[in-house]
């Protein structure tokens, strides 16, 4: 899934912002018309909060550009990954695109290890983001705090693998319901 299919129907928040409540758009995708399924209210739209510094990058990085630190101006690129020379890390600091896919989850969305800028917001992924690219339906919500959230995501092995995997495992133990089961699931596609 693209950022687009994963994210575009979210509503927007600020640097370290919370949003819970009524979906205020409708879905975009039929990936997001899945992971809504059964869901009214949005929970975990909740982001980091970036220090002055890190959020003056962000806003230097033009929208939907996929740019990372290489495209700051001098004043603003990280000293130690400047010594390094243009082509480390590069990625680093960098901007999400809506055409690309989700670099890999982390447990803390921070700016210095990776692509986890939201593509035209000035801020990092939410929690909730995170786990729509994990395959988290809308219905899971998270516990603990934010770092605990995003932890909980990050460490996760995708829904949509787990049950890829599981299912594989049922075949090979000769379970003759999985096929039933993995055809009572595709059926839910059809409804979207």
């Amino acid at each position: 899934m693209t950022v687009k299919d994963s994210i575009s129907d979210l509503p927007e928040i600020i640097n370290g912002e919370t949003y819970q409540g009524k979906y205020q758009n409708r879905p975009k995708s039929i990936y997001q018309k899945l992971l809504r399924k059964g869901s009214t209210i949005l929970n975990d739209h909740q982001c980091s909060k970036l220090g002055p510094l890190n959020l003056e990058r962000v806003i230097h990085l033009e929208p939907n550009s996929g740019n990372g630190w290489t495209s700051l101006p001098e004043n603003l690129k990280p000293r130690n990954l400047a010594k390094l020379g243009k082509n480390s890390y590069n990625n680093r600091f960098g901007r999400l695109r809506w055409e690309y896919i989700f670099n890999t989850i982390m447990t803390k969305p921070e700016p210095y290890w990776g692509r986890v800028i939201h593509p035209e917001q000035n801020r990092v992924y939410s929690v909730r983001e995170s786990a729509r690219a994990q395959g988290f339906p809308d219905n899971f919500k998270f516990e603990g705090n934010l770092t605990e959230r995003y932890k909980q995501i990050g460490n996760a092995v995708p829904p949509p693998l787990a049950r890829s995997i599981g299912w594989e495992i049922r075949r090979l133990l000769g379970d003759k319901k999985v096929e039933e089961e993995i055809n009572e699931y595709k059926s839910k596609f059809i409804d979207l």
